[in-house]
């Protein structure tokens, strides 16, 4: 078998071929057939492509196939650079795994999202309500908490408190109460 060639690349006799070099017709332990079979071997003059048969001069598996140097421009691919080629293969494969997982746990993330989106008609029922009660006290206002819990939630609730009120509340002294009403001063009920 002197008229090999390969149309696709093939790693034979301890090198890879590029497509269109010319394939060594006899290496031990290569199966050309199945090659062949596989669309990987092509017989330039169309004869029948078969195995080695014992007896047949061949040339080792181990060692490099006499094949013609590649031309200028061409590469051929040592075990190493082909263990290196892999290696980089499965860390792209890992990152493309783990991009996966994390669009997936985004995907799901949004999902939930969306889920939990408030309805529009809350949101126009929360509008109405802070129009007419007006903006609950904001988190940084000076005892918020205690406000809170006597039922003091806006603004002008604490307004119209008066200071004695304020001060019979647990947590809330002089000092507090001048922090209070720097904020929401005190506003006299003309009735």
């Amino acid at each position: 078998m002197k008229n090999l060639i390969t149309p696709t690349g093939l790693y034979i006799g301890g090198q890879w071929l590029q497509p269109g070099d010319v394939v060594p017709g006899n290496v031990a332990d290569f199966d050309y057939e199945k090659a062949a079979r596989k669309g990987m071997l092509k017989d330039t003059e169309g004869a029948e492509i078969r195995n080695v048969q014992p007896g047949e001069q061949t040339t080792p598996a181990t060692a490099p196939a006499t094949a013609p140097a590649p031309a200028q421009g061409e590469q051929t691919y040592t075990a190493e650079e082909f263990g290196r080629v892999q290696r980089d293969r499965d860390e792209l494969h890992r990152a493309l795994t783990t991009a996966q997982q994390a669009l997936r746990e985004t995907e799901a993330q949004l999902t939930q999202a969306r889920a939990a989106a408030a309805d529009p008609a809350d949101v126009a029922a929360l509008t109405e309500y802070r129009e007419v009660v007006g903006e609950l006290l904001p988190t940084t206002f000076p005892s918020r908490k205690v406000l809170f819990d006597n039922g003091y939630y806006t603004l002008d609730s604490v307004r119209y408190a008066d200071d004695e009120t304020l001060k019979d509340l647990s947590g809330i002294g002089d000092s507090r109460l001048a922090e209070i009403r720097k904020l929401a001063p005190l506003t006299v009920n003309e009735e």
